[in-house]
């Protein structure tokens, strides 16, 4: 809250300003989506199956995607190891990526979801369910920008020039980097 002065009504004991209360504050977000963001998960754990039945699928996969581009917290963090197992140019299996979690803090809840993934399936899918995970990746991230764009037109800075240049941009990006992997 912020403290306003204003000239004292006449007939009031002291002389001067009273101060009176005036709310400045707005919500934290002039916009409040009451909706999961936009995601699949059947394309998550399908590109992950791909993954676990060929690791090469991993990098074909890596061209389109990459962890931050999956919803679920989850499916990030057992992609991320995928990748680093081939990184490291280890072939895997789920039982070595089960393992290799054995002192994660999320291990148990990381080993059932890996073991709900089951049975692996073959063939050209990672790359398949690898561009719908990047399309609703590509949708997260434009709901982002126009809530980052409803936030800052309802600010006094920064100037619109600024908004709108920040927002053009965020768009271009997305556009190329969805059009490159689409």
């Amino acid at each position: 809250m912020l403290t306003k002065t204003k000239p004292l009504v006449a007939g009031t004991a002291r002389g001067g300003y009273r101060t009176t209360k005036v709310k400045t504050t707005l919500p934290s977000s002039p916009v409040e989506i009451n909706r999961p963001l936009p995601h699949d998960p059947e394309a998550e754990q399908g590109t992950l199956q791909a993954c676990f039945a060929d690791p090469e699928a991993v990098d074909r996969v890596c061209k389109i995607i990459n962890p931050s581009d999956f919803y679920r917290r989850g499916h990030a963090i057992i992609f991320e190891r995928l990748v680093a197992l081939r990184d490291g140019g280890r072939w895997f299996t789920p039982t070595i990526v089960i393992e290799s979690f054995r002192n994660h803090p999320e291990c148990e809840r990381l080993e059932t979801l890996i073991l709900e993934m089951g049975p692996f399936i073959t063939g050209g899918t990672g790359s398949h369910f690898a561009k719908i995970v990047k399309d609703f990746s590509i949708r997260r991230s434009l709901i982002n920008a126009a809530v980052k764009l409803a936030t800052d037109s309802f600010a006094i800075t920064p100037d619109i020039d600024e908004i709108i240049d920040e927002f053009s941009t965020t768009v271009h990006e997305l556009k190329s980097y969805g059009g490159a992997n689409g």
